[in-house]
């Protein structure tokens, strides 16, 4: 898993890779207002990176690059140690 210590620096890297948007998340799916496309489970989770510092890995963000098999890239960020999505209710 890459690192960095500075989130701007992890995205703007995934977006230089062709990853455009981030996405918030939903109840069962995850959805992006910006290109109004819900996204079903049905994804790839192409890059897993770390933000925060090296030495500790359960603090700071995780982003995930994520791609639909019909070829959307988007991004997801996730705060280290707090359960996201439906699980975190």
């Amino acid at each position: 898993m890459k690192h960095y210590n500075k989130l701007s620096d992890a995205v703007n890297e995934l977006r230089n890779e062709g990853y455009a948007e981030e996405l918030p998340d939903e109840s069962f799916c995850l959805y992006c207002n910006n290109l109004e496309l819900r996204i079903n489970p049905d994804l790839h989770v192409d890059q897993r990176v770390h933000v925060g510092p090296a030495d500790q890995p359960e603090a700071g963000e995780v982003v995930y690059a994520i791609s639909t098999p019909n070829g959307v890239k988007v991004i997801e960020v996730e705060e280290e140690g707090k359960p996201q999505g439906p699980q975190a209710a």
